[in-house]
């Protein structure tokens, strides 16, 4: 269900941040710097025995094709990386990320963030 929220959320705002007028300084002050560029979070879904979706959606100025690094560990501090990967995206997903992490241990728990140009997201747990 997490999953599905979040997918719906980012289809219904997808006309609305993909367009530069977005970047309006009247409403750009109303976001929370700290987050940018993950305002809208991370989320995690539909877990397999040894699998699970993660997903985000960046808000970037970008016009083109971005990379995004993404880390998944056993701990918060991620001193233990489990995977690790580099996923592209662009306007045409409005920045969004949606993609399956296999190879896990079942019944694990697991720590995840994504990285774009030095920034973090939040830390998702799944």
């Amino acid at each position: 269900m997490k999953y599905f929220t979040s997918l719906i959320f980012s289809l219904f705002f997808f006309n609305v941040f993909s367009h530069n007028q977005f970047f309006d300084k009247t409403i750009d002050s109303l976001l929370d710097s700290a987050k940018a560029p993950f305002y809208f979070g991370v989320a995690s879904g539909d877990p397999g025995a040894n699998s699970v979706v993660l997903w985000t959606k960046l808000l970037t100025e970008k016009a083109n094709e971005i990379e995004v690094t993404w880390s998944m560990a056993a701990d918060t501090n991620f001193n233990t990386i489990v995977q690790s990967g580099v996923i592209k995206t662009d306007t045409s997903s409005a920045f969004t990320l949606n993609f399956k992490v296999e190879n896990l241990q079942p019944y694990t728990t697991y720590f995840y963030r994504f990285n774009f140009d030095g920034k973090f997201s939040a830390i998702g747990r799944t």
